[in-house]
């Protein structure tokens, strides 16, 4: 139970820093799709709690 839980934070932890260098190199290349990529990584992120729940 406590690894599920141990895992599940990592995952979430990991799926952050992601987003986060992903989010901070669009912007750098000053994407215009950024708001279209950012909704699908919300999704991704959405579908990956749903999982690790």
């Amino acid at each position: 139970m406590v690894g599920l839980l141990l895992n599940v934070i990592v995952i979430v932890f990991i799926v952050g820093i992601l987003y986060l260098l992903l989010k901070t190199v669009l912007l750098q290349t000053g994407a215009k799709s950024n708001e279209q990529v950012e909704r699908k990584l919300d999704r991704i992120i959405a579908l990956l709690e749903q999982q690790s729940k």
